[in-house]
């Protein structure tokens, strides 16, 4: 029980501690990285991102944490994680947690996505 809700504090702080940047704003939200998780792998890039929403969501979160992984070559991505939390940059109490990994989709341009994966791909 002690890990467990060790866990869960170090998940919800975490955010606190990353050196987010701001890669795009969106009409309704932003997205923020943090460049100090990127992992390299070839053409692959992993990273740790957060869209703050400006206004709350339908389950009541105010941002999304992702963990996110593009591939540089072939100009997609994919969430590798996801949650969702009740305050901004990824804090407050987590309402959903996700760990299983979306399909592969197409950076679309002109977008929030295009911009992260440049962003990513450029480091």
């Amino acid at each position: 029980m002690k890990t467990l809700f060790l866990f869960l504090i170090l998940l919800v702080t975490g955010s606190v501690w990353a050196e987010w940047v701001l890669v795009a704003e969106g009409n309704t939200s932003s997205y923020y990285l943090d460049p100090s998780t990127i992992r390299k792998d070839g053409d692959l890039r992993k990273v740790w991102a957060v869209i703050s929403l400006d206004e709350r969501g339908k389950e009541g979160e105010l941002s999304l944490r992702t963990r996110n992984e593009f591939d540089c070559r072939e100009e997609r991505y994919r969430v590798l994680a996801l949650s969702y939390h009740t305050e901004t940059m990824g804090t407050g109490l987590m309402i959903h947690n996700f760990n299983q990994s979306s399909k592969w989709m197409d950076v679309a341009p002109r977008t929030l996505d295009e911009k992260a994966l440049k962003f990513v791909c450029s480091k």
